[in-house]
């Protein structure tokens, strides 16, 4: 089997099953719940098994969808995402929902508990602080929805801005959008998180001090894209900071399977950088600069032709930079601070790195990997006047275009 197709079939596997499940709402008809001291549930021990890889870009919180589908119950709650030790409330169902009433919850909050039975439950990382801003859930119809509404299919849409829209330019500041075929999405660039734990047994507990363990492996519904690209500056001119914009970021994936609608895509911007020099004077001396960037996104769609320069698969970039010079009038010292700005079809470096898998019967993509590195072989030129021109593209190899040189007054 091909790496896309076990991908895909794991992303089918991991999520379709609760959500499946979730889409069967009826009415329980077991009778309420006692709260003798002898209760018939237990509380719950949700647990989050992060990757090394995710330490610096955990959520702050995490969605749990627990279905009972014997004798058919289902849950929401909100927990804190840590290893372990996780306190939270309980959403619904609205009739359990209970302030604490004895010991064994979280002192504040709704206890995390659920009625006797076989559950499988989802969990899905939501930071209201990043996620919020950055995404919607849809339904089929498009309208807006949640993940407790239990429908199916479920529909992750990235939401987006104009490029002077404040969640652009609070994170990255005044930006000049040479590439108007879209809108933005806003700067953060978080992860999407999920995961399962099927079939985990509630029993009916003797004790209110029962806590049953349920533990998440987190994965992530995001492709973790890393552009890697070799500046060649002329000695002298010192770059103090990068900014760049990929586009061609699809809009829409559909949770319960993976498939990616491109229908629409929209561009991302992120700062590449390059590894710290020893001394202010290695910053100026050094000819060769070796850069990185990454962005979370549902993929990256490339252009269909290497002669487009703008539209899907175009990077941007803007090279912030200065040189010292001697005013050749008064003899006097002077900075020069410049702004250089250059664009590149990805179309060869993206159709070699086949980061989607297009699916001609369902009008989709399918991701072939779940982390990429993207090598521009072409070298960024950067010189006092601006970029220079890589040439042409005959050889296969996708070619740096200059842009806009802005001098910056100080």
């Amino acid at each position: 089997m091909r790496r896309r197709d076990t991908i895909r079939t794991m992303i089918r596997h991991a999520v379709a099953g609760v959500m499946l499940a979730g889409g069967l709402l009826a009415a329980c008809t077991e009778v309420d719940l006692c709260y003798a001291p002898h209760p018939h549930r237990a509380y719950l021990d949700f647990r989050y098994h992060w990757p090394e890889e995710y330490a610096g870009l955990r959520p702050d919180s995490m969605g749990v969808v627990a279905v009972r589908p014997v004798n058919l119950f289902r849950y929401e709650y909100r927990t804190t995402a840590l290893e372990e030790g996780n306190t939270g409330v309980m959403l619904s169902p609205g009739s359990e929902r209970q302030p604490l009433a004895d010991a064994a919850g979280p002192t504040g909050n709704d206890a995390l508990w659920a009625r006797s039975g076989e559950y499988n439950f989802a969990a899905f990382a939501w930071d209201a602080a990043t996620l919020d801003e950055e995404t919607e859930l849809q339904d089929a119809a498009g309208d807006p929805t949640d993940m407790g509404s239990g429908l199916t299919p479920l529909y992750l849409s990235y939401r987006h801005y104009p490029v002077d829209a404040p969640e652009i330019t609070d994170y990255f500041g005044e930006w000049r959008d040479y590439n108007a075929y879209s809108d933005y999405i806003s700067g953060v660039g978080m992860p999407v998180y999920f995961a399962r734990a099927d079939r985990v047994e509630v029993p009916v507990a003797d004790s209110a001090n029962v806590h049953v363990p349920v533990d998440f492996h987190i994965s992530t519904l995001t492709q973790a894209v890393t552009f890697r690209l070799h500046v060649e500056k002329e000695e002298g001119v010192v770059v103090d900071s990068l900014c760049a914009e990929i586009a061609g970021v699809p809009a829409t994936i559909e949770l319960t399977t993976g498939l990616i609608r491109a229908r629409r895509t929209y561009k991302m911007l992120f700062r590449p950088a390059y590894g710290p020099l020893a001394s202010a004077a290695d910053s100026t001396a050094a000819t060769r600069l070796e850069c990185a960037g990454t962005v979370h996104v549902t993929g990256i769609v490339r252009s269909y032709s290497e002669e487009m320069v703008t539209g899907p698969g175009i990077l941007q970039i803007a090279v912030y930079a200065h040189y010292d010079y001697t005013d050749e009038g008064t003899g006097q010292p002077r900075r020069a601070v410049k702004v250089f700005h250059a664009g590149i079809n990805l179309y060869h470096t993206l159709k070699e790195r086949e980061l989607l898998d297009y699916d001609d019967t369902l009008d989709g993509y399918y991701q072939t990997c779940r982390t990429a590195e993207i090598e521009i072989a072409s070298p960024l030129t950067v010189t006092r006047e601006g970029i220079v021109d890589s040439g042409s593209t005959a050889t296969g190899l996708d070619a740096w275009i200059p842009g806009e040189t802005i001098e910056v007054r100080i």
